[in-house]
């Protein structure tokens, strides 16, 4: 079994089976690997959205976690769905990733509503990168939706840092690369439940990591051995097909 050390000694970190723009981007290293574990608050993560967030120092995937609170929208109208908002250490130049890093989190959906007519099913994952300048001038790009779904439990989700697995918004005329050239803000979908009336649904994202690709391709998970936790998530999906397929 694979161990990591941390400044409070050697642990074993399991995983359960299952406009708004970044200031300073810092100027990053030639190995990428940039994470926000949450273990002592919510390392500069903010939020947008119909939603309230906080942190949690218990009941993550371990320790603590990124909590977020739907909120109606008759209270908060207008303000759209909840997403993260990344720091700046994960902002920046992403060229070095292209073609072969990638995203990843973990995401729970803690609450669901029970009433149909105003809730429907968990949504696929997203995310959405912008560009120098800011939405209009620095282009977007969106990653595309898996069908793999958000959860009640702890789920990992990926996305792979290739323009083929994003679509890229002509309206700026900037291309894939210009955008990853200088990344100025990454937003991850918190909000699991499209919804409108009480009760809303409550959220977590836990162990955000953007790093270089990796030389494991057994390793489903992204967390650097292959184990039975990648043989779970294969065995889930087994003989299920792409949306496209």
């Amino acid at each position: 079994m694979r161990t990591r050390k941390t400044k409070k000694g050697v642990r074993v970190k399991l995983l359960v089976f299952v406009g708004v723009l970044g200031i300073c981007p810092l100027a990053m290293a030639d190995a990428i690997n940039v994470r926000s574990t949450f273990d002592a608050g919510l390392d500069g993560w903010t939020s947008v959205g119909s939603g309230d967030l906080t942190y949690m120092n218990q009941g993550g995937n371990p320790g603590g976690f990124v909590y977020w609170y739907d909120v109606p929208d008759q209270v908060h109208p207008g303000e759209g769905d909840g997403w993260l908002v990344a720091p700046p250490k994960f902002l920046g130049d992403w060229s070095a990733l292209d073609g072969k890093g990638t995203l990843s989190w973990d995401h729970i959906i803690l609450r669901t509503g029970t009433d149909p007519n105003c809730h429907f099913p968990p949504m696929g994952h997203y995310v959405v990168i912008v560009g120098e300048g800011g939405w209009e001038v620095g282009g977007q790009a969106v990653c595309r939706p898996s069908k793999s779904r958000m959860s009640s439990t702890w789920k990992r989700f990926s996305v792979l840092i290739d323009e083929v697995d994003w679509y890229v918004s002509p309206t700026s005329g900037r291309t894939w690369k210009d955008i990853i050239s200088n990344v100025e803000t990454l937003m991850i979908r918190i909000e699991g439940v499209w919804d409108d009336c009480e009760p809303t649904d409550i959220d977590g994202i836990d162990n955000v990591v953007l790093n270089e690709g990796h030389t494991l391709r057994a390793d489903l998970n992204y967390d650097g051995i292959v184990n039975l936790e990648d043989f779970a998530i294969m065995a889930e999906e087994w003989l299920e097909t792409e949306l496209w397929y």
